[in-house]
């Protein structure tokens, strides 16, 4: 027997939310965007804050935080119908909306307090993930995962990061970082730690935006460190 989905009145008041928007302001202006020679050009702030002010920006915040504690199959559900409009947009949201969960879950009571309220308030705050690497590619999660060549050592009050990732989705755009790098020399992947890296932190730039097929409006790019310091509170 084949399982019925049946959507909730709750589910189905959202998707209604995404495909209006979809239609009103994605839809006019995707084909446009895609069609600039420079990748950079391509992504959109204006659909960023109108997805803000549509509440698709911040739907995985739990009402404790001024979201709607939106579960991951109603996410999935909106990512879906965003990527109908156009799949660069909705790799931006589904990045940001999938690491506001792991910041929830994961970040500390002190780092919650400082950065889910910085994320809430700005409407332009997109999140972003660095774990890709040039040498040891998005193998974090197989087992015996080759070390990053990203690295940090410790130093007073912190620690000094140097090395690059690579497509990393909304890489150039976002507010807040998770970065993977290593801090165990000789281990693994799993000699790993992960640091909350702010967008204006000395020693942290953004290179190349990559022109990546089919996801043009959510650009992707490099990021570089070069004796990084990223304090022990993050």
């Amino acid at each position: 027997m084949n399982a019925v989905f049946v959507e909730t009145e709750e589910q189905l008041a959202i998707l209604e939310t995404v495909r209006r928007f979809v239609r009103e302001e994605i839809d006019p202006v995707a084909g446009g965007l895609d069609r600039h020679d420079d990748p950079a050009r391509c992504f959109s702030w204006e659909i960023v804050e109108k997805a803000d002010a549509a509440g698709i920006r911040t739907m995985t915040l739990s009402e404790d935080w001024g979201g709607i504690g939106a579960d991951s199959l109603s996410t999935a559900m909106v990512i879906e119908e965003l990527a109908k409009g156009d799949m660069g947009v909705a790799v931006v949201m589904a990045q940001t909306l999938k690491l506001v969960q792991v910041l929830q879950k994961a970040a500390t009571p002190e780092q919650q307090r400082k950065y889910l309220p910085r994320f809430r308030d700005d409407p332009r705050c997109l999140l972003a993930i660095g774990i890709t690497e040039p040498e040891t590619a998005s193998n974090y999660f197989i087992p015996h995962a080759a070390p990053f060549h990203t690295a940090a050592e410790k130093t007073d009050g912190g620690w000094l990061i140097n090395g690059m990732k690579h497509f990393i989705s909304n890489g150039n755009r976002a507010g807040l970082y998770l970065l993977f790098v290593q801090t165990e020399k000789g281990s693994l992947a799993d000699g790993s730690t992960c640091f909350l890296i702010e967008r204006d932190m000395p020693g942290f730039s953004i290179g190349r935006v990559h022109d990546k097929m089919g996801e043009r409006l959510a650009n992707n790019a490099e990021l570089v460190f070069e004796n990084c310091f990223v304090p022990d509170a993050n």
